[in-house]
């Protein structure tokens, strides 16, 4: 974090961003991005479908290919 804030790729991660997930298999999974400290969340979340999986310093993202 950074004053609140996450980057990834040096641009800043917004709430609601989608993000790709690399995932154990090697696959990368599309979600979205949610982290409300205000609310006592310490690490950022990503819903995938109808999970939520938190992440942490050893979770690798992407912004979605196209």
């Amino acid at each position: 974090p950074n004053r609140g804030r996450h980057f990834l790729g040096g641009e800043p991660v917004h709430c609601g961003d989608e993000l790709e997930l690399r995932v154990d298999d090697g696959a990368w999974v599309r979600g979205r991005y949610e982290w409300n400290p205000a609310a006592g969340d310490v690490r950022p979340w990503l819903h995938v479908g109808g999970d939520a999986v938190q992440l942490d310093s050893d979770s690798r993202l992407r912004w979605p290919r196209t």
